[in-house]
């Protein structure tokens, strides 16, 4: 498995050139067919290192796309090795990061030549069978940058060391893209509290208003009391002047604010307008890699 929370089914495959009996296993990351002989309390496949398509001819039928993805006969229903098989539990073997490399543990119990693949599909639903056009990951041998690595006519252990895949850019793009729209969430918070005082200061000058007009009334029927009432109604006529000061000192906060937002949305558009473009480059790499795929040699 590979760090934040991301999970991928590690794909190993044997080509030769001639049908042959070859038979292996995966011992470090092991297999899930092979976790039992790790301590691991998975149920106990004797025949894990013979995941050949059900009999030693179909390696051929592998390649062409007649046989179990994860080595079960392709009649074979469910699967044992699949999603919903008995070897499938979920149990995740061993854990990596992104970009690291990593050493990978083969034993090899019977083989005349040949080579091995690596390949990872992103998956993380382990209820949720793979495909062949997910195995997109293509590991790379670091020292010598093939993705096949040949296996002599022996029989033993073997350590091979594989590159995990970094980041891709449409991945960083969405990762851009969600900060956006949590800067524009932030921004709009910050927009409805301003607006939240706005309202509260209008109802403030509404009542003060309403407090002016009673004054008035009583201005109009005590005129033997002009100087009294008129200094009252300076008081509030300076208090209306102050709360129009910071009603406007509000507006003039406020507009900056709407001109990020703006911004922000400018951005977000931009970056909606790239993603199309980054898919289809994306999808162009994987009809390429399927092309090598299908044409390995």
């Amino acid at each position: 498995m590979l760090s934040h929370k991301l999970r991928f089914f590690v794909f190993a495959w044997m080509g030769v050139f001639v049908v042959v009996y070859g038979r292996g296993r995966m011992v470090d990351p092991p297999g899930r067919s092979s976790m039992w002989r790790f301590g691991f309390g998975t149920p106990v496949n004797f025949d894990d290192d013979r995941l050949n398509c059900g009999h030693r001819y179909q390696p051929l039928d592998f390649l062409s796309g007649n046989c179990g993805l994860c080595g079960d006969r392709l009649d074979q229903g469910p699967k044992e090795n699949e999603a919903g098989g008995k070897f499938a539990t979920g149990i995740i073997s061993k854990i990596y990061h992104r970009a690291e490399i990593i050493t990978i543990k083969l034993q090899i119990t019977h083989i005349r030549e040949g080579f091995f693949e690596f390949r990872l599909c992103e998956n993380n639903d382990v209820t949720k069978r793979i495909t062949r056009k997910c195995l997109k990951h293509v590991l790379v041998n670091p020292d010598t940058g093939e993705t096949m690595y040949p296996v002599a006519a022996t029989t033993e252990y073997i350590d091979v060391s594989a590159q995990l895949p970094a980041n891709d850019k449409l991945s960083l793009l969405n990762d851009k893209l969600s900060l956006l729209n949590d800067q524009l969430s932030l921004q709009n918070d910050k927009l409805s509290l301003l607006n939240d005082k706005l309202f509260l200061l209008n109802d403030q000058l509404s009542l003060l208003n309403d407090k002016l007009s009673l004054l008035n009334d009583k201005l109009s029927l005590l005129n033997d009391k002009p100087s009294l009432l008129n200094d009252q109604l300076s008081l509030l006529n300076d208090k209306l002047s102050l709360l129009n000061e910071q009603l406007s000192l509000l507006n003039d906060h406020l507009s900056p604010l709407n001109d990020k937002l703006s911004l922000l949305k400018d951005k977000l558009s931009l970056l909606n307008d790239k993603l199309p473009l980054l898919n289809d480059q994306l999808s162009l790499l994987h009809d390429k890699l399927s092309l090598l795929n299908d044409n390995p040699f």
